[in-house]
């Protein structure tokens, strides 16, 4: 007997789904399946449910990991007053934390918090792996190491991978990227990758998101004490816990970013507009390139981003210099790595990544690093909302053209939270050394560039932004342009500008 999807009033059901989300949780077959969204569906039942699916297999291994011991020991206890009850009753292990059955299928818990913990779990051959609550996990490459250990020697045991996770945790960001940017919040859409393999067979990986929230479980929607317990939370917190909301933005570093506000069709950039530049170093992680250009009210436009890894410093002047608008820009900033001296085996020094660039046409020039006020700066040039006329919305002063290398790094941005240990700051992400991936080389380069352009002066008297073409600007320079007399071409200029405001007026 095993634990599964059936009426509880089954003679040998133990445990039985509630119609929703726990119903379409334990029928799931895609390979990496992602459930939750909010408090008190059920998730961690579906998870000790789902491991015992193939118990009757004698290869079948299960793993079910959280991330302290103290967690995981809340899933024990759970498999404790249930799995006894099975007729095939499993034998318990407590220094290996393994329940095994008679059938030789074992089903084993594991504390699994970072990259570095799954080589605990690596080469044994699990067919399933649960990770409950998913979204504590900073890192995603936890999840993909760990999927990369779901094999078995047996093709008749069904391989998944199935986790739960509730949105406003540290893993918040790449969750709602991997499983509710790609199925959808509503969960219709099943993702499929396919990958052409080097034998040249075609193969599928298939993801899915399963939303739930607390009215799926009829015993916590009938409990008017818990429920009034979530409506009382702040509102963020209550519209991440009580209705699964992704997009509340606690955790995330920029919550006035938005796609249909901050990307733009790509356009020539005039002649007559500033550029400059933002340049990131990297080897092992990643190096970035920004450019730049400003219009004459001192809006930004991120016009491009180029990136590699493991690049000469000749080979990333040459990638900078084929964009083909480098000689337009006034100035390129980075940080101080550019011009710290590095060792040589000899007694004197190898050149600067400064110096070094220089040889090759690129001049660097340092920049601002303050970490916190390079932050704050972005947030003032990112903000839009309630910046138009009478609180309405405006327009951001700094937009992105769309590029494929803008869309890697308005992502990034995206996937940027505020340091828990620090709220005026962004939590640092390492990138992944082998891959390049990850990180937050993007961020750094936008940022430090970005503080070159610091936040603009507000009119004491219109109390919004000055623009240089607006009518009530173009006045004030007739005005001082005629009172200031006989300065050479003044009032001609100034009768010129007239003319921009008055229709047959000519200069």
């Amino acid at each position: 007997m095993v634990v599964e999807a059936a009426p509880l009033s089954h003679p040998n059901v133990l445990w039985a789904p509630f119609a929703g989300m726990q119903f379409k949780a334990t029928a799931a077959k895609e390979f990496e399946v992602l459930c939750g969204g909010a408090k008190g569906p059920g998730k961690s039942d579906v998870i000790i449910a789902k491991a015992t699916g193939q118990v009757d297999k004698p290869r079948y291994k299960a793993l079910i990991t959280r991330e302290t011991g103290p967690q995981m020991l809340e899933l024990i206890d759970r498999t404790h007053r249930l799995y006894p009850r099975m007729a095939s009753k499993p034998s318990w292990n407590g220094s290996d934390r393994r329940w095994t059955f008679p059938s030789g299928a074992t089903i084993k818990f594991e504390a699994i918090a970072s990259p570095e913990d799954v080589e605990r779990i690596m080469g044994q051959e699990w067919g399933f792996i649960g990770t409950d609550e998913a979204g504590n996990l900073k890192e995603e490459k936890t999840i993909d190491l760990m999927q990369a250990e779901i094999r078995s020697p047996d093709p008749a045991i069904e391989r998944q991978w199935f986790g739960s996770a509730n949105p406003g945790k540290s893993g918040s960001v790449w969750i709602k990227r991997r499983f509710i940017d790609k199925c959808g919040l509503d969960g219709k859409r099943i993702y499929v990758r396919r990958l052409t393999l080097p034998n040249g067979q075609v193969a599928e990986l298939s993801r899915r998101f399963i939303p739930g929230t607390v009215l799926d479980n009829p015993i916590y929607a009938n409990d008017p004490l818990y429920m009034a317990q979530l409506y009382t939370l702040p509102e963020v917190l209550r519209n991440q816990l009580l209705y699964g909301d992704w997009n509340a933005g606690i955790g995330a570093a920029f919550t006035e970013l938005e796609e249909s506000v901050h990307i733009v069709r790509p356009f020539t950039v005039p002649y007559n507009w500033k550029m400059f530049g933002g340049f990131d170093w990297g080897w092992a992680h990643l190096w970035v390139f920004l450019y730049f250009a400003v219009n004459e009210d001192g809006d930004v436009w991120v016009t491009d981003c180029v990136r590699g890894q493991r690049h000469r410093i000749d080979e990333i002047a040459d990638r900078v210099k084929s964009r083909g608008e480098v000689q337009r820009l006034q100035y390129i900033t980075t940080d101080s790595i550019a011009f710290a001296s590095k060792p040589a085996q000899s007694k004197n020094t190898e050149p600067t990544i400064m110096e070094e660039m220089q040889r090759h046409g690129i001049l660097l020039t340092a920049g601002i690093t303050d970490r916190k006020r390079g932050l704050n700066n972005l947030r003032y040039y990112l903000a839009w909302r309630g910046l138009g006329p009478q609180g309405t919305d405006g327009e951001p002063k700094l937009r992105f053209m769309d590029t494929p290398g803008n869309r890697w790094l308005f992502d990034q941005l995206q996937a940027m939270v505020t340091d828990e240990h620090d709220m005026e700051d962004v939590q640092k992400v390492d990138a992944d050394t082998e891959t390049g991936e990850g990180g937050d080389d993007g961020y750094d380069a936008l940022r430090v560039a970005m503080a070159s352009r610091p936040p603009r002066g507000i009119g004491t008297f219109m109390q919004q932004p000055v623009k240089a073409w607006d009518t009530a600007t173009l006045n004030f320079m007739v005005e001082h342009l005629y009172r200031d007399g006989p300065l050479p071409g003044g009032r001609r200029a100034a009768r010129k500008i007239k003319s921009l405001l008055t229709p047959g007026i000519r200069g």
